[in-house]
């Protein structure tokens, strides 16, 4: 393959491309580098086209375009100054996505990145292990139901929610037929151990002294994203978890 055949190769590839010359300090220390070449997918994936990048420092473009905690400039310049390759799995807070990266270093200073974006990779992954754990926890429950308490089952029933919807707290509590009172409350293992630190004499005893009796009053789910600018807030008493957003579902006999 000639020189052009290979550079055609390059702009059409179906992932994104880019190689770059690095810049030294004094001390042989990786400071900056360079865009030299890129191509239009690497635009498509990340919004770093090649009519934006290609002759601009790194330095300059990751103040408006690229955010973020990782050190490239460092990362890929030692790459460039002692050979070899690498390849890993990258978040961007800008754009919320995930790339995998490969990169290479052919030449003494010089540096060639591969780019393909993996977010709805890593999403159905995420959604096939939390499918995996449902199932695990449904067939835990199965074989050993008659040596569960109505405790066990709903807290662990608690625990699969909490991890199939990544929150930290989860509960379930009984009301009386006065659809008032309070007559039991399952708190999951993880909220009693890490969040929840309410002596007994201050837990809720009557739906009127939480927020989520609202819930129970109107028989509809009540969903809270910003619960600092939730108008019907209430204060929490001490020892009481902050709270940011909460999902809560009423299940009753009595529903319509």
């Amino acid at each position: 393959m000639d020189k052009l055949d290979y550079k055609d190769f390059l702009q059409k590839a179906p992932i994104g491309y880019a190689h770059h010359r690095v810049i030294f300090d004094e001390a042989n220390n990786p400071i900056d580098f360079i865009f030299l070449e890129a191509n239009q997918k690497l635009g498509e994936i990340t919004g770093l086209y090649p009519n934006y990048v290609i002759g601009r420092k790194m330095s300059d473009i990751s103040k408006n375009k690229m955010a973020t905690k990782f050190d490239f400039i460092s990362y890929f310049g030692n790459i460039s100054k002692n050979g070899g390759s690498a390849d890993f799995e990258h978040y961007a807070e800008v754009s919320n996505k995930w790339f995998r990266v490969y990169v290479t270093s052919l030449k003494y200073g010089y540096f060639s990145l591969f780019v393909s974006e993996i977010t709805s990779l890593r999403d159905a992954i995420i959604r096939l292990d939390k499918k995996k754990n449902l199932l695990s926890v449904f067939f835990e429950l199965s074989q050993n139901l008659s040596n569960f308490s109505l405790e066990d089952i709903i807290s662990r029933s608690l625990e699969l929610a909490e991890h199939q919807t990544m929150s930290t707290i989860s509960f379930h509590h009984f009301v009386g037929d006065d659809q008032s009172t309070i007559t039991k409350q399952i708190w999951s293992k993880n909220t009693i151990d890490n969040y929840c630190h309410i002596t007994q004499s201050k837990l809720h005893n009557n739906v009127e002294h939480g927020i989520w009796g609202k819930c129970i009053s109107t028989r509809e789910p009540l969903i809270i994203n910003n619960y600092d600018t939730y108008r019907e807030s209430s204060h929490t008493p001490s020892g009481h978890p902050h709270l940011t957003r909460f999902c809560i579902l009423c299940q009753s006999s009595k529903m319509n």
